[in-house]
């Protein structure tokens, strides 16, 4: 900063802040005496010069200059220069960035205590300088939407906002400002991407010559190609995820398609259909690198067609078999996790005789014995709609509805066939949420409620600490048809007529960093 100040008093000046924002609550007192001179052009820029004298009793926690292009109030201003150290004496700024050429400026000197703020006399001027500013470069080069970077340079206004700053045609929150320094916070976006970072104020306008990442945890994927179905089953091989039968949503037909998603390609693939009766509702889970369907209705919504078969679908040969049948009693809407290549499902429910009936059942899947174990019955209400998910060694089953809403869910100790409370869901929804488990954490989110109104938040849950923490909310608002977790990414979407094309990756790395 130049200056051309004969300093009386031995003073630092350091430009620290600045703010576009009113005082806090002081009241104006001349408390002190303050006289602002006439502005002096230079070859760069006007230095303006003002001297505090103060009574011993008043202790000055700031002083500087405050800026606007109309006469008015000194609270009237769009730019403040705080000068530290407060000291009493001869000070200056020398004002050579933000400024328009031909355009007139007022300025006053400032002195403020806890209580009371004290203006100067108004001095102006006529702007003839116009040095547009300059980026000399930025860090972090990558982040997440609200995260925050630092943008070095010369020539930005020294008031937050007499910057414009954006990432592409986003705008960006400038959160404070000095002449050769900016801290924006980067605004919202709805997808990864590399974009240029620029700065404008009233001496023009610059831009970065580099790129910044915007780290962004949801990235949307091709939608499901085959069908319109509801009430679908899914489970992952591999890597890849497979999406087996449902009901149409345009007429009332069962479906036997069976298709594939690459994550890698981006890809659906049909294959050949599912061998065994089509139904909607059914169980799936994966283990020992082998797919499980089976179970659920052969007709659509509530009916008395439950079925009990189970199937084993091999990716390296393409063929399916049937296993042996579900002992238990014939419900639908039940959910699955896996552990040590177990398989666990429970509990369900049956429409009979026009009435609803809920069933708490637990029952443990063996695929190297081909056998049913029943376990503890699930301790919570018995529902539909809810979720199923695991981590390595524990099981985890809740939310969703029986008539009522339910947020509470269920830890499982396969190990010692036991359950215990886990905690409630934070989140709007309960019915066809997402889940998934990475690296040791669960995610639960979106969904919807019993008035079908549909969300988007996203929660992890520690199972140690047993504590929630909200996420990155996804772009879409649905209610997922089906889940998977796969090399540490979420995968969720829907497959309904309306919205068959919604889906998206959730990387917990991004969400992170």
């Amino acid at each position: 900063m130049k200056s051309k100040l004969n300093i009386i008093w031995v003073i630092v000046f350091v430009l620290v802040a600045g703010s576009c924002e009113e005082d806090a609550s002081v009241k104006t007192k001349e408390f002190a005496f303050i006289i602002s001179q006439q502005p002096e052009k230079e070859a760069d820029g006007y230095t303006i010069y003002a001297e505090l004298v103060k009574p011993d009793s008043d202790v000055v926690q700031q002083h500087g200059f405050v800026m606007h292009d109309e006469t008015g109030s000194g609270s009237e201003y769009s730019c403040k220069v705080i000068i530290n150290p407060p000291v009493q004496g001869k000070f200056s700024y020398h004002f050579n960035s933000g400024l328009k050429a031909g355009k007139k400026y007022y300025v006053r000197a400032f002195a403020e205590t806890n209580s009371y703020i004290s203006y100067s006399n108004e001095v102006n001027f006529v702007s003839e300088y116009c040095e547009p500013p300059e980026i000399a470069g930025f860090n972090p080069s990558s982040g997440k939407t609200g995260s925050q970077v630092v943008i070095t340079g010369s020539y930005f206004s020294p008031s937050a906002n007499g910057n414009t700053v954006t990432f592409g045609n986003m705008k960006a929150i400038v959160d404070s400002a000095t002449e050769n320094r900016l801290v924006v916070t980067v605004p919202k976006v709805t997808k990864p991407d590399q974009l240029i970072l620029s700065v404008e104020n009233e001496s023009g306008k610059a831009s970065s010559t580099e790129t910044f990442h915007v780290l962004f945890p949801w990235i949307k994927k091709n939608g499901f190609s085959g069908t319109p179905v509801v009430l679908t089953s899914t489970f992952e091989i591999n890597g890849i995820i497979y999406l087996c039968g449902g009901a149409r949503t345009d007429v009332n037909e069962i479906m036997k398609e069976f298709w594939e998603f690459d994550p890698v390609s981006d890809k659906w693939t049909r294959k050949p259909d599912f061998p065994g009766e089509a139904r909607n509702n059914a169980i799936s889970f994966s283990c020992n690198g082998k797919g499980y369907y089976g179970m659920g209705t052969s007709s659509s919504w509530e009916n008395e067609s439950y079925l009990t078969d189970l199937w084993e679908y091999d990716p390296v040969t393409e063929n399916w078999s049937q296993k042996v049948d579900f002992p238990g009693i014939p419900v639908i809407y039940t959910k699955s996790f896996t552990i040590n290549n177990k398989a666990y499902t429970g509990p369900g429910y049956y429409w009979e005789s026009g009435n609803n009936h809920f069933v708490n059942e637990f029952w443990e899947y063996d695929p190297l014995k081909n056998s049913w174990t029943k376990k503890k019955e699930f301790p919570g209400a018995a529902r539909y709609f809810g979720i199923a998910i695991s981590t390595e060694t524990k099981g985890y089953l809740g939310c969703g509805s029986n008539g009522w809403p339910h947020s509470e869910f269920y830890e499982y100790d396969p190990v010692m066939d036991s359950w215990l409370p886990a905690g409630n869901y934070p989140g709007k929804g309960y019915n066809n949420l997402a889940c998934f488990s990475i690296k040791g954490k669960l995610y639960m989110g979106l969904g919807r409620n019993n008035s079908s109104a549909e969300y988007n938040d996203l929660w992890e849950y520690d199972p140690v600490s047993r504590k929630w923490n909200e996420m990155n909310p996804c772009p879409t608002a649905f209610s997922p048809e089906y889940n998977a977790t796969i090399n540490d990414k979420g995968y969720t979407g829907n497959c309904s007529g309306y919205s068959h094309s919604i889906f998206y990756e959730f990387d917990i790395d991004q969400a992170y960093k």
